[in-house]
């Protein structure tokens, strides 16, 4: 992978830098990166080997909940393990709310148009 050419995607937008990483933070993408590898070197090529590091370093073992939990610490991500099983609900259908995710300016998760300030993922 070059890390100038090959970006991830995350809710349809090409990452090029750790903001746009955070800001487009998609659970489903992250696991699925984080799984084949490509987000750990995503962040070594673009210069966040200390993230890369962090993201390596989770077990894969692990339940999703646990992984997503690391994974989110690592990136700068701010999660709550609530709302992090409330979107793992939606990702495997078990939940009423399908959709994209997105980061809100209210800090946490919610359903679409709502919040406001600080940053976080919400359902649209």
């Amino acid at each position: 992978m070059n890390g100038k050419k090959d970006r991830l995607v995350m809710n349809g937008f090409p990452v090029r830098n750790l903001e746009e990483l955070q800001a487009f933070f998609s659970p489903e993408a992250a696991l699925r990166y984080f799984r084949d590898g490509s987000l750990a070197a995503w962040l070594w090529e673009n210069g966040y080997e200390e993230k890369a590091e962090a993201v390596r370093s989770a077990d894969a073992a692990r339940t999703e909940c646990e992984i997503l939990k690391d994974l989110a610490a690592a990136l700068g991500v701010p999660l709550e393990e609530k709302e992090i099983r409330r979107m793992l609900a939606i990702l495997h259908g078990t939940a009423s709310s399908p959709g994209l995710w997105a980061v809100s300016q209210n800090g946490s998760f919610a359903g679409s148009g709502s919040g406001s300030g600080g940053y976080g993922l919400h359902l649209i």
